[in-house]
């Protein structure tokens, strides 16, 4: 039962992202849609495939806590440098490539902490507050990166295809003018990444003082 309700949400988050208008808005508009993508595909759904992972699949996987840190933490920084960016957002076979990869290393990051086989999990202390401490570092830098490099780095933002025919609405209606997009971006992807974060260290220590 478990296993069907964590992939079936994975997949009604799959189908919100990819097949509906919030995929074009990815692409196409706002970089804040773009973080927020990134966030439900490498945060949310990475968690659900780990979740319902059978016991018996899960005692089978021997994933060192630091490789499983590392691929989630530069999977993530790389889809932002706007040479990967870039041909992410305009062709469709890395974007594909991208989403996939989103979703393997946010599956092997969080895999030393919420692995259905308790034996295969990190101590909470000091090795899962240490886990996210440095996850809450490494995205805050990444944010400020985002938030605050030179304005017009991301160009595919910049220069929005109108598929929709809704740009002057949202940058005129809304504010979400591109410079202000990006710092959106930024925010989002801090606090939200944030959140996650701080909520799987108290889902630790539940665990240790249930």
């Amino acid at each position: 039962m478990r296993t069907v309700v964590c992939f079936l949400s994975a997949a009604a988050i799959l189908v919100a992202c990819f097949a509906t208008p919030f995929d074009t808005l990815a692409r196409n508009y706002l970089c804040t849609a773009y973080v927020l993508e990134n966030l439900a595909l490498q945060l949310v759904v990475g968690l659900l495939v780990v979740a319902g992972l059978p016991i018996a699949a899960a005692r089978r996987i021997r994933l060192p806590f630091w490789a499983g840190w590392i691929a989630g933490m530069v999977v993530m920084a790389t889809w932002y440098a706007p040479s990967l960016l870039t041909p992410a957002v305009y062709r469709t076979p890395v974007h594909a490539l991208q989403a996939a990869s989103w979703i393997l290393s946010g599956a092997l990051f969080y895999l030393p902490v919420y692995s259905p086989a308790p034996e295969k999990r990190i101590r909470a202390v000091p090795h899962g507050v240490v886990y996210f401490l440095a996850a809450l570092v490494f995205t805050s830098l990444l944010s400020i990166f985002v938030g605050f490099t030179r304005f017009g780095l991301y160009t595919p933002f910049l220069d929005a295809r109108d598929t929709l025919h809704i740009l002057n609405r949202i940058q005129e209606a809304h504010g979400l003018t591109p410079d202000m997009d990006q710092q959106t971006a930024s925010l989002f992807l801090w606090v939200l990444s944030m959140f996650v974060w701080m909520t799987s260290v108290m889902v630790m220590f539940w665990r240790l003082y249930r």
